[in-house]
């Protein structure tokens, strides 16, 4: 055989074997996706006018943000999905742009002309906007996220109270309409954090037609451009069964894997038992649960591995980064714990490791500073603390200079934590005796979170453990935490997470600049200032950033996180059966 026919044969092989790939595993089409709820919105499926978080992955198989997060990440990193592009800002931080998608389409319903879903515009997020500001609606948001920020917001509101209704067609100076697919927003003050409001199912887009035929009704007979349908057929007193949306506008993003959702729809059963869920998932009735502290303790070993024999074989066990955090927080207003000598005494005295080792069962990152590691900072250089490995001596020689050698000189602290579980006693027992070594005695208070929330109105608390979980994916919602603004006082409703009084200059002048500027690199390096500052004055000790846990049932893909910003359940999946040869 000559060299020029041997090559061709080889050639022609090539390209033969070449165009040949192995077997693509397809999701099965019978496949229903089964969640534990601990309550059901049965008669209250209308998101604007809802505030109870563990809904939002609920309202997400009916309707969709303009953002969001993304599903195959447990990094809360923002990104478009009714929009063309994330949201510019202005360099004030004052006007907003952005523009929509000309693909997207509300599901078929009689609220449309013959009952065919038109397309999603821009006037849809300006009407949802106006929503909010009715009176009518109830919107638990507007007072948070609206009133205080979108101009003309206010007055607008003040009309529809005076006159008993809101005129819809009067335009809001706040919102300006482009066109069909662009907008404009503009705010009284500089508002970087929107476009993660964007993520937020508060303004999830509802058709204003809807609005309209059903009335309150909107809340039984939803109607959105999301994945799934509400299967009233299937629903029961402690289920919600939600179909697949035949005509879904986004289903193509499925791709190869055939198009989206994956699955033949989501089933919440009502199971508010912590351990009634594990059993049902044992039994296989149930595709994923969440795991707490307490679970954890009995279901992991100490090495944070599932014990096998109590859980079906091949269960995975999901550990993904969360937007979380953990802290002990000091009050500075307080003489002796205004000092900054034994406030760094006191972190140096702790082993935070083995801490969060011990009480995390490996469910916590280590927490270094105030962001958790699913909100992205972008600059995250050296951001190590220098208090944060324990040294005893040095806790010790700090003491002594701040006035109280071995601690002679110093009150009983009170130690305050907002639960009496086991898990929390065990933690504030290790605190005490972890303070002991130094001479610092410490006495345990153990009460209900509303109780502890009225003692820091109050200014009482002057240690206490403390938890923060972002509201919206964005390291401004931390970052706010020690600003001036956040201090407690009585007799106030929203959240006063700066439990400790804590008040810097530098920093109270940086949270104002990095406001006016989007998520990025150029306040990324802001931000990273802010944590050196924060580090350095310790008024927190940051112990960990709690990981999500959660049992995924063997077979069971396309889970990567459990955060609500980030949840899709049009792709989880299970692989087809393989067929059978003949």
């Amino acid at each position: 055989m000559d060299f020029t026919r041997t090559l061709a044969i080889f050639l022609v092989l090539s390209c033969f074997f070449g165009s040949i790939s192995p077997a693509q595993t397809l999701p099965d089409p019978s496949f229903v996706v089964n969640e534990a709820a601990y309550y059901l919105p049965h008669d209250r499926l209308d998101p604007h006018k809802e505030f109870y978080l563990p809904w939002d992955n609920i309202y997400r198989c009916l309707y969709e943000t303009p953002l969001r997060c993304d599903p195959n990440s447990d990094i809360l990193q923002l990104e478009p999905h009714l929009l063309v592009s994330l949201p510019t800002l202005d360099d004030d931080g004052i006007l907003l742009r952005m523009q929509f998608r000309k693909d997207v389409f509300f599901a078929d319903d009689p609220c449309f002309e013959n009952g065919k879903g038109r397309a999603m515009t821009a006037h849809d997020f300006a009407y949802v906007i106006k929503r909010h500001i009715d009176p009518k609606t109830k919107s638990p948001y507007y007072g948070s996220y609206l009133g205080g920020y979108l101009l003309g917001a206010r007055r607008a509101r003040a009309r529809a109270i005076k006159n008993g209704f809101l005129d819809y067609a009067e335009e809001i100076p706040g919102i300006k309409v482009i066109d069909d697919y662009r907008i404009e927003m503009k705010f009284l003050s500089p508002y970087s954090r929107f476009p993660s409001l964007m993520t937020m199912t508060w303004l999830a887009i509802i058709p204003r037609e809807a609005i309209r035929k059903y009335g309150s009704g909107i809340s039984t007979h939803p109607v959105g451009t999301g994945p799934y349908l509400l299967d009233r057929s299937q629903n029961k007193a402690d289920e919600l069964v939600f179909k697949p949306n035949p005509k879904y506008w986004d289903a193509q993003a499925g791709k190869s894997m055939g198009p989206l959702p994956w699955n033949a729809g989501v089933r919440f059963r009502l199971i508010p038992d912590n351990k009634i869920q594990e059993k049902r998932f044992n039994d296989g009735d149930l595709s994923v649960i969440d795991l707490y502290p307490i679970q954890l303790q009995r279901l992991l070993n100490k090495r944070g591995r599932l014990i096998s024999k109590l859980v079906p074989r091949r269960t995975k066990l999901l550990s993904a980064k969360d937007d979380k955090l953990q802290y002990i927080s000091f009050n500075m207003k307080n003489r002796i714990l205004g000092k900054k000598k034994v406030r760094h005494a006191l972190t140096l005295a702790l082993d935070r490791s083995q801490l969060v080792k011990d009480y995390f069962i490996g469910m916590a990152d280590l927490a270094n500073h105030i962001c958790p590691p699913a909100i992205p900072l972008f600059n995250r250089k050296d951001l190590t603390w220098k208090l944060g490995k324990q040294d005893l001596e040095k806790a010790k020689k700090l003491l002594a200079e701040a006035g109280y050698p071995e601690g002679k000189g110093l009150p009983e602290f009170v130690l305050e934590t907002a639960s009496s579980s086991d898990w929390e006693k065990a933690l504030t027992v290790a605190l005490k005796k972890s303070w002991a070594k130094l001479g610092v005695k410490i006495q345990i208070r153990l009460q209900t979170y509303s109780a502890l929330l009225e003692r820091i109105r109050l200014g009482q608390p002057e240690i206490a453990i403390n938890y923060w979980q972002s509201d919206y994916p964005d390291s401004e919602n931390f970052f706010m935490m020690l600003t001036r603004n956040s201090w407690p006082e009585p007799g106030k409703t929203v959240d006063s997470p700066n439990v400790g009084f804590y008040e810097n200059q530098e920093y109270e002048a940086l949270y104002k600049k990095s406001s006016k500027l989007v998520p990025g690199p150029k306040r990324g390096a802001i931000l990273e200032r802010m944590v050196k500052i924060i580090q350095e004055d310790c008024p927190w000790v940051f112990l960990g950033h709690n990981r999500q846990a959660a049992l995924v049932a063997p077979k069971v893909r396309g889970i990567y996180s459990r955060s609500r910003f980030s949840s899709s359940y049009a792709r989880v999946w299970r692989p087809a059966p393989k067929r059978k040869r003949n």
